[in-house]
């Protein structure tokens, strides 16, 4: 419990940020930021060329993809993140910590239907996330994919 009190006792309520009938109140350290991640996010490990995302093989794969971590730390890819490029642009199905120096195939849906050629050999970042509702969507529909295949093996 007196690690939560000495956690608390530190924040501050900042000022209020408004936007049309919604109102936060930032929660601040009143002293200096300590915190620092010990992972990267894909966005910046892809601008960094410390992680590469590429199709799983020349054929491609619509609903997987091959990641790379050639950073000296972790990469956070989180869901919803988009991806652009190679044979069809896509967006990931889930959160996950890639270790360094690990290469793992990762799941993704498509946002880009109708287009199946190259742009690139590898993806880049879009720079933007797939929104709330559209994620949940998303997530219905690959749970329902997973659930028919588990069901049929």
């Amino acid at each position: 419990m007196k690690l939560i009190q000495d956690a608390f006792a530190g924040i501050v309520i900042g000022s209020p940020q408004a936007y049309r009938n919604l109102v936060l109140f930032p929660l601040l350290e009143s002293g200096p930021c300590h915190a620092v991640a010990d992972y990267l996010l894909l966005d910046e490990a892809l601008e960094k060329d410390l992680a590469r995302v590429t199709e799983i093989s020349q054929a491609g794969s619509v609903p997987e993809l091959a990641f790379e971590n050639v950073a000296a730390d972790p990469v956070l890819l989180v869901d919803g993140d988009e991806l652009v490029g190679a044979k069809q642009n896509r967006v990931l199905n889930l959160s996950i910590l890639v270790g360094v120096g690990q290469k793992v195939s990762i799941p993704v849906s498509c946002v880009e239907a109708g287009r199946w050629t190259w742009r690139s050999e590898r993806f880049a970042a879009a720079k933007r996330m797939m929104f709330a509702k559209a994620r949940a969507k998303k997530m219905v529909r690959v749970d329902r994919k997973s659930t028919r295949l588990n069901s049929s093996h």
